[in-house]
């Protein structure tokens, strides 16, 4: 599908670009040889996505170049991007539910017959894609149905339908399974055989190592360096993201003394998703919960702030039986559950960072009815410290933060609230290494301080390396769990595919 020659698939010649006073790239170069998986990364805020919407035609630049194939283009929106086999699969999916699979697949470009839609050609064009990418998806069903996993296959279809020569994609797997993920990365492979330039954003480390041939890393906004996969490792990878040496990702766990438990579950049931679940948790520990997708991990916490409807089994709070039947009486009781989707039900995206930090202790300011701004702020401002959020100010708006920045804005929220259980479900989705670590670093400064934290993870060296203990899931059973010590990704992997 690429043209021939030894020309670079594309050349981007010192871009810079700045949103009003905030300049959000600087003099950045980049180059894509035709046919390779090439690695975009850096920590949240570092002008990865910005970059690829200036690609994408989604920003203009304030200044700079794109050549494709050698020729040099002017992109000022999306469309132009196309004309150019330029294909980008962003990391907030811009599908229109509303709409039919083959709609969004074909949005823009819908074929017609003297003004009328040829229905006939539509569904062909849409459904050659979704052969593509291999996706058992209705073309006529509407898109909202879909779960977000098939939504996400339904983008890879809609940029794949341009017969891009160039190929963005932005955290592609942040929604998938990993047996999605392994089909994901078997489609990259064929387009990269067929001659396709593909750019690929992730933070997940073992993916780029397994996927791709180079790899370059940006920081504040401005080009550190490219580099072969080959050539360098994790470690020296993170160095080149953070700008420092980390001798340890993961904050050093020491034994612990037994303690009474905090909270403690018994016969937790929920017809069909997860039946007689019991554990206990104590105060100072972190508690990982590893399961696959689908083994009722997460739906178990849920149940425990009445989010999810619990059938049967009891839950004790410091030895007392409680009975929960809205999450904010879990939350006055002291259990808090942070979201594992920040944009769906984490945060208020479009209020400014103060007001989504401060709105779960407003009544902690008030007096006679009478909000105390100064104390609002001043708890507000302390958060913004602790947590480190990079933002221009507290009124900025969360939507205009990056991915990490915005996971910090939402523990900062459920952390003023000051509970004595804490249940943090995907606490570093879609976020950068160096972002990782400082959450990690705050979340055993919690447990720490008394907490009793219930970490629920999809990545297992993040389970592994936070927890001091694990319990794991399968099938909406507990399966078994295993103090940190004897814990291995084969162990805990084996019972969570339900091995002896």
């Amino acid at each position: 599908m690429n043209r021939d020659g030894k020309t670079l698939a594309l050349e981007m010649k010192g871009v810079s670009k700045s949103f009003g006073g905030v300049q959000a790239l600087s003099n950045v170069s980049f180059q894509v040889i035709p046919g390779e998986i090439h690695a975009l990364m850096g920590e949240n805020g570092a002008g990865k996505s910005t970059l690829m919407k200036l690609l994408g035609g989604v920003y203009t630049m304030t200044s700079g170049t794109i050549s494709v194939f050698g020729e040099e283009v002017h992109i000022t929106n999306p469309i132009e991007a196309a004309e150019h086999r330029i294909g980008v699969v962003y990391q907030e999916q811009s599908l229109v539910d509303s709409m039919t699979v083959a709609d969004n697949i074909l949005m823009g470009r819908i074929p017609n017959k003297f003004g009328w839609i040829d229905k006939k050609k539509q569904l062909e064009l849409a459904k050659e894609a979704l052969d593509t990418v291999q996706a058992d998806v209705d073309l006529l069903a509407e898109t909202g149905t879909l779960p977000v996993s098939k939504k996400q296959f339904v983008e890879i279809a809609k940029a794949i339908s341009l017969n891009a020569e160039i190929l963005v994609m932005d955290e592609p797997t942040s929604v998938l399974t990993m047996t999605e993920t392994e089909h994901l990365f078997k489609l990259i492979r064929r387009l990269q055989a067929q001659g396709v330039s593909i750019i690929y954003i992730s933070h997940r480390m073992e993916e780029i190592f397994e996927l791709c041939d180079r790899c370059t890393v940006l920081k504040d906004g401005t080009y550190v360096d490219t580099v072969n996969i080959k050539d360098i490792d994790r470690r020296g990878l993170v160095g080149l993201m953070t700008g420092r040496t980390i001798a340890d990702i993961y904050p050093k766990r020491e034994q612990r003394e037994k303690a009474a438990p905090l909270l403690e579950v018994k016969g937790l049931t929920k017809k069909g998703v997860f039946s007689d679940v019991s554990f206990q948790v104590e105060p100072g520990e972190i508690m990982g919960m590893y399961g696959l997708v689908g083994s009722g991990r997460s739906e178990v916490c849920r149940s425990l702030m009445a989010i999810d409807r619990l059938e049967s089994g009891e839950i004790f709070l410091k030895g007392e039986k409680i009975n929960i039947k809205k999450p904010r009486e879990a939350i006055e009781k002291g259990i808090i559950y942070i979201s594992e989707d920040r944009k769906y039900d984490g945060l208020f995206l479009r209020l400014p960072i103060e007001t989504n930090i401060s709105i779960s202790t407003l009544k902690r300011y008030a007096k006679a009815g009478f909000i105390s701004n100064k104390k609002e702020q001043k708890a507000i401002n302390e958060m913004m410290k602790k947590l480190q959020v990079k933002a221009a100010n507290t009124r900025q708006v969360v939507s205009d933060l990056s991915g990490g920045n915005q996971q910090k804005v939402m523990l900062a929220m459920w952390i003023l609230v000051n509970a004595d259980v804490m249940i943090v479900d995907e606490p570093t989705r879609g976020v950068d290494v160096g972002t990782k670590i400082e959450i990690y670093r705050i979340i055993r400064e919690l447990a720490d301080a008394g907490t009793a934290v219930i970490m629920i993870s999809s990545e297992l060296p993040e389970v592994l390396g936070c927890s001091d203990r694990i319990v794991v899931m399968h099938e909406g059973k507990i399966a078994g769990e295993l103090p940190w010590q004897d814990a291995t990704e084969e162990n805990v992997l084996l019972m969570a595919t339900g091995g002896e």
